[in-house]
């Protein structure tokens, strides 16, 4: 589902103690996404235990930073459709090299907003990767209930 369709009182009943029993059960590092606009769940989110939050291109990444600090990780956002799919190599870099500098060092893995569209160019793919390793650094010490993540700055 949606942010849309799923008002923060369904979440909270129809979904997030089934996120909770998955969490406690697998026992490994996990991520939730949920398309759309989700600032308003995510508190919520992080209350199911997962390690790390998935946003869509929607959200904007330094309102949910200064909601979530470095309590998980965050993976996101660069807009799957009007940047990856529709865009040029150069405008992947410049949406990259932003989201980086928004989010800093601390507990963030670069990524697409969502999924990526069938059809969007390779160079476009590689370019979002060449970027990310570029503007980007690795670090190994994001930690939550024990497990570590990867971060990118």
């Amino acid at each position: 589902a949606t942010q849309q369709i799923l008002s923060t009182e369904m979440f909270r009943e129809f979904a997030s103690p089934y996120i909770q029993k998955i969490v406690r059960g697998l026992k490994h590092p996990l991520i939730l996404h949920i398309c759309g606009n989700t600032i308003s769940l995510i508190e919520q989110m992080m209350q199911t235990g997962v390690n790390a939050l998935s946003v869509d291109s929607k959200v904007d990444l330094l309102h949910i930073k200064k909601i979530v600090g470095d309590q998980v990780c965050i993976l996101g956002n660069i807009d799957p459709v009007n940047v990856l799919l529709l865009g040029k190599p150069t405008d992947v870099e410049e949406e990259v090299k932003k989201c980086i500098q928004k989010m800093g060092r601390k507990a963030y893995i670069l990524s697409s907003g969502c999924e990526v569209p069938l059809g969007t160019p390779t160079e476009n793919i590689e370019a979002m990767i060449k970027s990310g390793h570029s503007y980007g650094k690795c670090i190994k010490t994001c930690y939550r209930n024990t497990t570590s993540h990867l971060q990118a700055s």
